[in-house]
């Protein structure tokens, strides 16, 4: 249980990866929002040394000064893997996240997060209003719901190239 409680909150962090790239749009635009995450599906590998948790998320980010022609709020899906060591103390984790936004433009994100539970993120590629930027910047979890749900905080800059 508290494996999965300290996933989650690690997949929160996931989810606030992706909310960059889609929130930021100028030069050196800098942005903040807020995110909630949900596991769909959780599953653990068990070594001598300590666990993998791997769960698959569905995330809703909004943030507030979105530019113009970019969504405000998108849905992505995201891949969490969590390491844990035998002790149950959280060692950080890696994410993956992938969003088809409504106008059917694509963006992938990837990001990790440390022991202390804050992690980065940054934009790996994208088509249409993404393709020209790079986008990257930080995460954290705020409150963590269940051991499924938790929400989030990320900030971040976008830079047209």
């Amino acid at each position: 249980m508290e494996i999965l409680v300290k996933l989650k909150f690690i997949g929160v962090l996931v989810g606030l990866l992706l909310p960059f790239i889609v929130s930021a749009a100028g030069h050196g635009q800098k942005w903040v929002g807020h995110g909630f995450s949900n596991a769909i599906s959780v599953k653990q590998t068990v070594g001598k040394g300590g666990v993998i948790i791997h769960q698959e998320t569905q995330e809703f980010w909004d943030w507030s000064n979105a530019p113009e022609a970019f969504p405000r709020a998108v849905a992505p899906t995201c891949s969490l893997s969590v390491a844990i060591d035998s002790t149950g103390n959280f060692l950080g984790a890696m994410t993956s996240c992938e969003l088809v936004d409504s106008d059917g433009d694509v963006v992938l994100f990837r990001g990790k997060a440390g022991p202390n539970g804050e992690g980065t993120w940054e934009q790996v590629t994208g088509s249409g209003k993404y393709a020209n930027y790079e986008a990257s910047g930080t995460f954290r979890t705020t409150v963590q719901i269940s051991d499924t749900q938790s929400k989030f905080e990320f900030e971040g800059e976008t830079i047209k190239k």
